[in-house]
């Protein structure tokens, strides 16, 4: 059960299933409910919902008819009137790759109209509908529409939003959704299955003018998980209430979810009508399964979303166009019931009106503290009930507290929608008497938790009115709280610990330097006379520092192909001379790296999920043990063979204590210490602590970091001294070291666009549409191999690794190069051939080699026979030796392994390495980096590119870019500039400084409230000018901007400024209002000085006048204040900034003011020459560059320069009517 959320761009899917109803009415049909629908083909027709139906003037709950879906969620038109609906839709027609304007290989790109957020029940819930005579389906119907009702509400109140601005800068509250619901009964399986398509339409009235507008998509995707949460626990509410229905927990092997099920209902019936859910388990499990073997702990819900994502898309097959009478399915389900053996009428009774045994499980609180107390005696006091107030008062500080702790241990930073989720799993159990009550509850508990947490992004302004053009949901617009962020000061203080282990020094006692120094020539000769070479400058110096280090922790960073291993190995027989054999020992994130670590270093190396359980629970248990039984040895009456076995067993549990503990003197070596989350390090660090050893984290930030709780590496790398490694040894063509660093380091658009020119340059780079691009790279990969060198395939998404597989498979059989005449059954119903390359995707110890080596997550390896009973024999890649695999083993836990992921593919180096990755599914630049970074001889993308990213001109037939798609290009600088890793919590508090209080944001604030003041005058003039009327401009999107370049040319010019308002507009059509104000506000612009000194805030802005109210110029003093706060600052820091010291001292402040204005992130104080379509960076632009150019002239100083503290608005401001 849950939610899940589609963007889409008709309602033709829902409307496509809808039933005609034979002669009766569509009232008729909807009074009766879903049972009306009992003998004709197909569903009923959706339901309005929402408060904004007033806007379109239908009625909450009626009937949704084909044309109004039509009107509403295709060309955004009111159904009532016929009017467009705000900006009108905008259909981007391109054609086929012939060029040719045939209507019949024509593609139309659509706007996004809507949102289809699907709501499905319970699958005991279905079943229990399903199998139910009609009184019985009505109710449950009735309750999942009431908690979809109360859903919807909810949403309305807490998520639904638009934004306004430059950039969409504020967060604005609207009237209400415009809605829609359509039941649905079956999947595509068709089993019982019941859900309800929720669209929204993706247009909306705002609150403060009635404009319709676009929906803020970010808020209601950030929003998803715990809506879906909270719709559950309303539906569970709603059930209990009308039926008596008792649920109970079950839980997943692979996963800390809970399942609700009904009480009494048998396992053996769900699993009956499950195939599906049976389908994307297995799927999503051994994903689950797979993602363990590699780091070593489960996945964070946020992951498992993803997975069960994939797992659902991978598994879905084609939904039948035509819908069989729901009379004909419940006959159908009932059979199928009654022949797996169940009474239908004794399961009904057993799970309906039950009588509670359990008084907790069963309570409908009546209030919101009563649900607190009785959530914490489930929860927290092992069953013991808190009635009173003050009770309740101590029962929400424990729930509070333990919401904390579980966000802390799986995140650095977290927003108020997943404090809310946890807060919705965490009262699952917890029955209220109504949705007030459950949402009274929640609230509470939400609040207690953020008073426990540390705001990342703090309400920054204050704001004493409900005006809807300037508070939304009792905060300041600019402060939108769907995007608020929180952190704990647990998550600081581990990330304190391990700056403070970096940074503080004296806590270690190295050897001296002349030691050192000896110790590493005799290693480096010792490597000359081994592999034939020495230890680079960079890698010398690293294990020189690292040795004379007095901290605690050392940092090595190694960039792809900069030898980290090498420089570890060197290190690792420094250390040992000095330290003795065995000192060193390593961990890692997965079995396989362990592995590998281990043999490279010739040293102990575990998972670092293995070591924190062993040197913990595992040897508490073990000295526990050891206690024990030294205290049985005193016993004086053991028999000498008893004796024996207790010592001999002492004994061996000393030494493995010993083992799974660090000493004095050791060093632990953590590898690909990225992806190792926040609190490992910090379990890891205060071990090292404890017992007077050091501890290295070796890896590359810039690579795939931890998915929970992560940005440790970064963290350090950025607040401390770390030694990173600079020679590019990997590559056999320097251009491609080069390349590959600036690739890692890519910080803006002009990083972003020298690396493209680069790969490019060495044709590298291919682009063009999926298909093809798919069937290149496989075919260079092919012809790679093919001539013996070794090559890697690599995809952006698991499906595309299937199907390359397959390929591979396929050809190679094709080419007799596989015996397919005997196969064995892989995972997901693959087979393999005798030749056939395969991947194990488990560990499994008791599976070992001919080497007498286990068999790991990645082990490569060709099938050498196939045997009768389905096992194979194998021939490992790593280490040639041989390998039985059992049938089982293959079935669960091994694919073909001919191409790979950018996740799986780190660590691995080829001869040749290709990524493809197509025109839906971008990747983040560290994935990026690590796919492009894999092969010694070549490295190429193949970069899909969507069907309207170019379309063929109807003039000339020629392709001409589409402003709206992306092209491949555009697409490699977007992944390559967009960083997925997470943020330590620390990072975060610095960045949301910077998002909140510069100049770009701040200055977008104020040029919002500009658009606020009275405009009234000049709206008569622009309507007289036009020959329209006034209201048909203030429908206009148009408006905003141009009043804010009138205010601006205002200041300077008003003569001016009022013939360009008054001039006729002509060589437009005179009805298309938009395209003459368009015209307008391009000659306002042209009046407003290009010297930024000329105006009284940057970014070209005036200050608000008597025309604006007197709310909006109390906000706007606040964001007038930050704005000269910030200048303060950027005029003190500007002389200490790297970009500085070409500039002269008179102009820091102006270019500082510049690059914070339109954020240049650039080593150059300008930056590279902004798009002359961006008038207003342009023209500062080109005048910083003249008085760059001119430094011996004296310049004035900014007027932006800090003076005096903006002025306050008062009461004495007259009070002029806001503005309708």
């Amino acid at each position: 059960m849950g939610m899940n959320i589609t963007p889409i761009s008709s309602a033709d899917y829902v409307q496509s299933t809808v039933a005609k109803a034979d002669g009766a009415t569509p009232a008729a049909m909807a009074e009766g409910g879903l049972t009306a629908y009992y003998t004709v083909e197909g569903n009923p027709p959706g339901r309005w919902l929402g408060k904004g139906l007033d806007g379109i003037e239908r009625e909450y709950g009626s009937i949704i008819t084909s044309s109004d879906a039509v009107n509403v969620w295709q060309h955004f038109r009111n159904p009532s009137t016929g009017a467009i609906m705000g900006r009108p839709r905008r259909d981007v027609r391109t054609v086929n790759n012939d060029n040719q304007l045939a209507d019949s290989t024509k593609q139309t790109k659509r706007d996004v109209s809507g949102f289809d957020l699907t709501f499905t029940v319970p699958k005991d819930v279905s079943i229990l509908w399903a199998l139910g005579d009609a009184e019985l389906q009505r109710t449950i119907a009735d309750a999942h529409h009431a908690a979809l009702d109360a859903t919807v509400t909810y949403m309305e109140g807490n998520v639904a939003q638009t934004r306004a601005g430059h950039g969409g800068a504020v967060a604005v509250p609207i009237k209400g959704l415009v809605a829609g619901g359509w039941d649905h009964w079956d999947n595509r399986e068709g089993e019982p299955h019941l859900h309800t398509h929720l669209l929204l339409a993706n247009r909306v009235q705002r609150a403060s003018d009635g404009k319709w507008v676009t929906l803020d998509s970010r808020a209601l995707f950030n929003n998803a998980v715990h809506v879906s949460e909270l719709h559950q626990n309303l539906l569970m509410d709603e059930l209990t209430r009308r039926l008596g229905i008792e649920w109970e927990e079950r839980t997943r092997g692979t996963t800390r979810a809970v399942v609700p099920d009904i009480k009494g209902m048998p396992a053996s019936l769900r699993a009956e009508f499950s195939s599906r859910d049976a389908q994307v388990r297995a799927r999503e499990d051994a994903a689950v399964q797979t993602y363990i073997e590699r780091y070593g702990h489960a996945p964070s819900r946020k992951v498992r979303a993803g997975l069960h994502s994939a797992a659902w898309r991978a598994t879905r097959k084609a939904k039948s166009k035509t819908v069989m009478p729901l009379s004909d399915r419940c006959s159908q389900w009932r059979a199928d019931a009654q022949a797996a053996g169940v009474n239908i009428d004794a399961l009904i009774g057993t799970c309906t009106d039950r009588d509670y045994a359990t008084p907790l499980t069963r309570v409908t609180a009546h209030d919101a503290h009563e649900v607190i107390a009785t959530l914490t005696a489930l929860n927290i006091t092992e069953h013991t009930r808190t009635d009173t107030e003050a009770g309740a008062a101590d029962s929400l500080s424990s729930v509070a507290e333990q919401i904390e702790k579980d966000l802390t241990k799986t995140r650095s930073t977290w927003t108020r929608a997943n404090i809310r989720a946890e807060v919705e799993r965490m009262t699952r159990m917890v029955r209220a008497a109504s949705p007030d009550v459950r949402e009274r509850a929640s609230q509470l508990i939400t609040e207690a938790v953020i008073e426990r947490c540390i705001a990342v992004t703090p309400e920054r302004y204050v704001v004493n009115t409900d005006d809807p053009r300037l508070s939304l949901r009792g905060t300041s617009v600019f402060d939108d709280d769907t995007r608020s962020v929180f952190t704990s000061s647990t998550a600081l203080e581990r990330e304190n610990r391990l700056v403070a282990a970096l940074t503080t020094t004296g806590v270690w006692n190295p050897p001296e330097s002349p030691t050192v120094e000896k110790l590493i020539e005799e290693v480096n000769a010792a490597q000359k006379t081994t592999r034939g070479y020495s230890l680079a400058e960079d890698q010398e110096a690293a294990v020189r520092a690292i040795m004379t280090d007095t901290s605690r922790m050392s940092v090595l960073i190694g960039p792809a192909g900069t030898g980290k291993t090498t420089t570890m190995s060197a290190l690792k027989n420094v250390w040992e001379h000095e330290h003795g054999t065995g000192s060193l020992l390593g961990v890692t994130t997965s079995a396989q790296a362990a592995h590998v670590l281990s043999e490279e270093l010739e040293a102990p190396a575990h998972t670092i999920a293995k070591w924190l359980y062993e040197s913990t629970v595992g040897n508490t248990d073990r000295r526990t043990e050891y206690d024990s039984l030294i205290d049985a040895l005193e016993n004086d009456l053991l028999s000498p063979a008893t004796r024996r076995a207790y010592r001999r067993r002492v004994a061996e549990l000393a030494t493995t204590i010993d083992s799974w503990t660090l000493h004095a003197g050791q060093m632990l070596v953590v590898d690909e210490a990225s992806m190792a989350s926040t609190t490992h390090l910090a379990e890891l660090t205060a071990q090292a602590d404890a017992a007077g050893a050091r501890i290295l984290l070796v890896g590359d930030h810039r690579q795939i970091e931890a998915v929970e709780a992560g940005g440790a590496l970064s963290l350090l790398a950025d607040h401390g001294p770390v030694h990173e490694l600079t020679s590019v040894w990997r590559f056999h063509h320097k251009w491609e070291a080069d390349a590959s660093l600036l690739l890692r380091d890519v910080s803006d658009q002009q990083d972003a666009h020298d690396v493209l020119a680069l790969y490019e340059a060495h044709e590298r780079l291919h682009g063009g549409a999926d298909d093809e691009l798919l069937e290149q790279a496989y075919l260079d990969t092919r012809h790679a191999l093919d001539e013996g060198r070794s090559a890697l395939i690599i995809a952006s998404t698991n499906a595309l690794v299937d199907e390359l597989n397959q390929r591979f498979s396929h050809d190679l059989r094709l080419a007799g190069r596989i015996d397919a005449a005997r196969t064995a059954l892989l995972r997901g119903d693959r087979d393999a051939g005798v030749g056939e390359r395969v991947l194990a995707r488990s560990n499994d110890r008791t599976i070992v080699d001919t080497d007498g080596d286990f068999i790991r997550n990645g082990t490569l390896m060709t099938v050498t026979s196939i045997h009768n009973d389905g096992s194979i024999t194998a021939v490992r890649e790593d280490n040639n030796a041989t390998i039985h695999l059992s049938a089982s083993y293959l079935r669960d836990h091994t694919e073909l392994g001919y191409a790979t992921t950018a996740h799986r593919c780190q660590g691995a180096t080829v001869d040749e390495a290709r990524v493809v990755i197509p025109s839906q599914d971008p990747i983040a630049s560290e994935l990026l980096y690590v796919a492009m970074t894999r092969g010694r001889d070549l490295n190429a993308a193949y970069i899909g590119e969507a069907a309207s990213a170019t379309s063929a001109s109807p003039a000339t037939g020629l392709r001409v870019a589409d402003e709206e798609t992306p092209t491949w290009r555009e697409r490699f600088q977007q992944m390559a500039q967009t960083h997925a890793a997470e943020t330590s919590a620390t990072t975060a508090l610095g960045n949301a400084r910077e998002d909140a209080n510069n100049l770009q944001r701040l200055t977008s604030e104020y040029a919002y409230l500009l658009t606020l003041e009275n405009h009234q005058p000049q709206i008569d003039t622009l309507a007289a000018n036009l020959h329209v009327l006034p209201d048909a401009l203030e429908e206009s999107l148009i408006l905003p901007s141009l009043f804010a370049a009138y205010r601006a040319a205002d200041a300077h010019n008003p003569t001016a400024t009022h013939n360009a308002l008054t001039t006729p507009v002509t060589g437009v059509d005179p009805t298309d209002v938009d395209a003459s104000l368009k015209i307008i506000a391009h000659r306002l612009r042209a009046l407003t000085p290009n010297d930024p000194r000329g105006h009284a805030l940057p970014g070209g802005l005036p200050l608000l006048t008597d025309r604006a109210d007197h709310d909006v110029h109390q906000l706007g003093d606040q964001v007038h204040s930050r704005i000269h706060d910030r200048i303060t600052q950027l005029s003190a820091t500007a002389p200490g900034e790297a970009w500085a010291r070409t500039c002269p001292p008179h102009l820091h402040t102006d270019i500082a003011i510049y690059r914070d204005l339109y954020r240049v992130r650039t080593t150059t104080p300008l930056g590279p020459e902004p798009p002359a379509r961006d008038t207003q960076q342009h023209a500062h632009w080109h005048y910083l560059t003249t008085a760059l150019a001119t430094t011996s002239e004296a310049l004035p100083v900014s007027t932006h320069a800090p003076t005096t503290e903006p002025h306050l608005h008062t009461d004495s401001h007259p009070q002029p009517n806001r503005p309708q």
